[in-house]
């Protein structure tokens, strides 16, 4: 345990000195995004041994695409096709993949490449016809399918268009072009439809008389094809015109002398568009894309460049800079992307909020929580209404075991509660906050118990209160809430957050027996500086023993932000002494929300190890603005 505990404080320093790609910023598009889908084509039968293919899927994976798109050459002639053994048995590919029947396809299962319609068969490998969602022409190759998630549907239309013959009035049909017009006017488009056309055989479009051409152009959203291997944006209506359809040739995965790599789309609500990047595989890492491989397409509106400086901070409503996490620091990051809820607010509303963890586990194993539960209903700064604990045997699915309402204490609304045992006694130690007896905000205790349904709301007393004034203009801290208590080095040590100069600062406080406490230093003196990013509120979130030593866990906000008083991140500190703390996070903070709205909050982490493993309970904002408490479970190894 000493050694796992070495590992992680090493491994904590260690990521101001690593650095990553810009998987930072694509990683907030997906999770701001509403869904996103993947557009590839010409693998020629090549599966993940590939290594085109291999970060293909991974990102796609990474992304949490919901289906992929294909157009057309995923099989080879004369060797083997290792990439139907990926569609018909993975998941993912088998269920949510959309073939092309393309020239590579005929020739597989046909004569030829001008075989028309003969790869048909590579639909069976998906089950094609098994799906509801799916209409498959007669032909068999040919077919339209709807793809639906939040209110916005993708249609998609795939068409049979070979290299060969050569031609299109035999390759792409009257037939075809008929199916193609009569699936547009069937759908009764507005602007929570996109529309996607698929055929193989390069700038199709080109083929269709001018009045087709205009009719697909205005109607449809995105057009796609292939053939060349070469990524390339089409302007079938001349480059100055900027509504439509937007148009490409989608590349090749693993097969181009110049761009390999697949078309990601990011969908987005209000007004509902696309935003479509060219992935290449060539990197180590997806990469937000520049100019020429990244553009934003609103549906039924305009088609433009995007410009990633301002991007994410619109889509929050915010013209001013937003929370972010420099590269250096993404390694530990990305570990939070993977997370269990263990409570959700009583309604999943903006400003509802489940939050303010405080977990122990006691002799026999049992894992108990004490939370926050806040509702808009109440005036800002008093919407806390009830400290719930909860119980669980494994420390991740928890139930309701007792309330403590803010009606039963009284006081007019909580804050942060911090739940303790006692090393010597084992009974519960509780402790709140929130404005006491019509004064000032104050760390309040209720008194111990064996069994926490036993506790008396009304035994709620307050042991840390603001310092009286001693003089008319005295700016001492006016008061304090939010604690986060430790039992180390033979002594309690609570960590509370001070309104003073109205500013949130940090402060510290010690006791023997947890009830009377005194201020280590100058009762006014903070022990972290608002400075570089947590310029405007720093507070306390966890202390957590590393043997050598803590690391000491905080949460704060730049004057920048876009309402910092609610828009918090978390960083890390190291304390040798409990009071002399090292930030170890100047340039950003380590953790923010992976499902940002308005917010990117990540704060009220609890920090505790289980059986080896780091164990975090922390408060975090969803994308409409509601909070729930989280669990990430992080293995060191």
């Amino acid at each position: 345990m000493f050694s796992t505990k070495i590992k992680i404080l090493f491994l904590f320093i260690a990521t101001t000195l690593s650095s990553l790609s810009a998987q930072m910023t694509i990683s907030k598009l997906d999770s701001m995004a509403v869904f996103s889908f993947s557009i590839m084509s010409d693998n020629k039968g090549y599966s993940v041994e590939n290594p085109d293919m291999y970060k293909c899927d991974k990102w796609i994976r990474e992304a949490g695409d919901r289906f992929i798109l294909g157009l057309g050459d995923h099989v080879k002639d004369n060797r083997k096709n290792p990439f139907l053994d990926l569609i018909k048995n993975d998941t993912l590919w088998h269920n949510h993949f959309y073939p092309n029947v393309a020239d590579g396809e005929n020739e597989y299962w046909g004569t030829g490449q001008g075989d028309w319609g003969a790869g048909a068969p590579i639909l069976n490998y998906v089950d094609l016809s098994k799906r509801k969602n799916v209409k498959i022409r007669k032909n068999k190759c040919e077919y339209y399918a709807v793809e639906e998630y939040d209110g916005i549907k993708v249609h998609i239309i795939q068409l049979h268009y070979s290299d060969t013959p050569t031609d299109p009035a035999i390759a792409f049909n009257e037939s075809t072009r008929k199916y193609l017009f009569d699936t547009l006017d069937s759908i009764d488009k507005t602007d929570n439809d996109i529309i996607v056309v698929l055929a193989h055989t390069g700038p199709w479009v080109n083929q269709l008389s001018e009045e087709r051409k205009l009719k697909l152009m205005n109607k449809a959203d995105l057009v796609l094809g292939a053939t060349t291997h070469r990524y390339k944006r089409y302007y079938f209506l001349g480059e100055d015109v900027d509504t439509g359809a937007i148009a490409f040739n989608t590349g090749s995965v693993g097969n181009s002398p110049t761009y390999n790599g697949f078309l990601q789309v990011h969908v987005f609500k209000n007004p509902t568009r696309m935003i479509v990047q060219y992935q290449e595989t060539k990197n180590d890492t997806r990469k937000l894309q520049g100019e020429g491989f990244a553009y934003e397409k609103v549906i039924n509106g305009k088609i433009s460049d995007i410009d990633w400086n301002t991007f994410l901070a619109k889509e929050s409503g915010w013209n001013g800079p937003s929370p972010h996490i420099v590269k250096q620091l993404q390694t530990i990051a990305d570990k939070f992307k993977k997370y269990s809820v263990v409570l959700k607010p009583d309604k999943d509303e903006a400003e509802y909020w489940a939050g303010a963890p405080s977990v122990v586990r006691d002799e026999d194993g049992i894992f108990w929580m004490a939370a926050r539960m806040r509702s808009p209903e109440y005036p800002r700064g008093l919407r806390g209404y009830e400290i719930r604990i909860l119980k669980s045997e494994d420390g991740i699915h928890f139930n309701k075991y007792h309330s403590i309402f803010r009606e039963d204490v009284p006081i007019p609304g909580f804050e942060r509660p911090a739940l303790l045992i006692d090393p010597v006694t084992k009974k519960f130690k509780l402790y709140a906050c929130g404005p006491w007896q019509q004064g000032p905000w104050s760390i309040i205790k209720f008194n111990d118990v064996s069994d926490l349904k036993d506790i008396d709301p009304t035994s709620a007393h307050p042991v840390i209160v603001p310092p009286v004034k001693q003089y008319a203009r005295d700016v001492s801290v006016k008061e304090y809430k939010d604690p986060v208590i430790i039992f180390a080095e033979g002594k309690y040590h609570c960590y509370v957050t001070g309104y003073i100069r109205r500013n949130e600062r940090l402060f510290h406080f010690v006791s023997d027996d947890g009830e009377n406490w005194d201020p280590v230093g100058n009762v006014n003196q903070p022990i972290m500086d608002l400075d570089n990013w947590h310029n405007f509120f720093i507070r306390p979130a966890s202390v957590l023993p590393l043997g050598i030593g803590y690391l000491f866990i905080y949460e704060g906000s730049s004057t920048q932000w876009y309402d910092p008083v609610y828009n918090l991140g978390t960083g890390f500190g190291f304390t040798f002494d409990l009071h002399n703390i090292i930030d170890l996070t100047t340039e950003s903070p380590l953790l923010l929300s992976t499902t940002p709205g308005k917010f990117y909050t990540f704060r009220y982490s609890d920090w505790i190890w289980v059986n080896g493993e780091l164990w975090i309970y922390a408060e975090v904002a969803k994308k409409n603005n509601s909070h729930e408490i989280r669990l990430t479970r992080i293995s060191i190894e």
